[in-house]
């Protein structure tokens, strides 16, 4: 891969599937913190999380990726 992200979409789900946190390049580039746990200010309890993450390197090649977080309190 190449060594700057160029654009990527972060998107965060519960186990209920409905989105909990989405960015899509402004938040990293703005040297902010991806998520931080809560909804619309609100703190979350802890919780398993999926998440999907696409990446376009600045070399065009790409990065995808899906999982589980485990969010802690």
């Amino acid at each position: 891969h190449g060594y700057g992200v160029k654009e990527y979409k972060l998107v965060i789900y519960d186990r209920w599937g409905e989105t909990v946190f989405e960015d899509s390049g402004t938040t990293l580039t703005n040297g902010g913190i991806p998520w931080d746990g809560t909804v619309n200010g609100s703190p979350l309890n802890s919780a398993v999380f999926a998440y999907m993450l696409d990446a376009v390197f600045v070399d065009n090649s790409e990065f995808h990726e899906k999982g589980n977080i485990t969010l802690l309190r």
